[in-house]
C-alpha cells in the first residue's frame, strides 16, 4: 500500500497535499462545491469512484476530493488516475497549515 500512496504522491508532485505520503488518504483541495462535485463527476465518468467532500463536512471553500490508494491497486491504475486529475488538478492547494490554539 505504501508503495502505491508513495507512487501517487510522486505523480501529484507539488501539486497535491504536500510532500511524499503520510497517509493513503490523499485530501485534494478544490475550494469551491462545485469544483469539487465536477471533478468527482469527470473521474467517475473516467472509471474512478472519488467522492467530493463539501460543507459542513468541511470548511466552507475548502471543498475537496478525498482519494485512498489501497495494495489492490495497481500502478497502471495509479497513473491512469493521475492522468485523469491533470484536467482540474492545476487548481489544487494544499491543506491549510492548522493554527495552534
Amino acid at each position: 500500500m505504501w508503495r502505491q500512496a508513495a507512487r501517487f504522491a510522486a505523480r501529484l508532485g507539488d501539486r497535491g497535499p504536500g510532500p511524499g505520503p503520510a497517509s493513503p488518504i490523499f485530501p485534494i483541495i478544490l475550494g469551491s462545491e462545485a469544483s469539487a462535485l465536477d471533478a468527482a463527476e469527470t473521474l467517475l465518468q473516467a472509471g474512478f469512484f472519488v467522492p467530493a467532500i463539501r460543507p459542513p463536512t468541511v470548511p466552507r471553500g475548502q471543498a475537496r476530493l478525498r482519494l485512498t490508494v489501497s495494495a489492490a491497486h495497481t500502478p497502471a491504475q495509479i497513473d491512469t488516475l493521475a492522468d485523469a486529475m491533470d484536467a482540474f488538478l492545476p487548481v489544487a492547494h494544499p491543506l491549510p497549515t492548522p493554527t495552534p490554539p
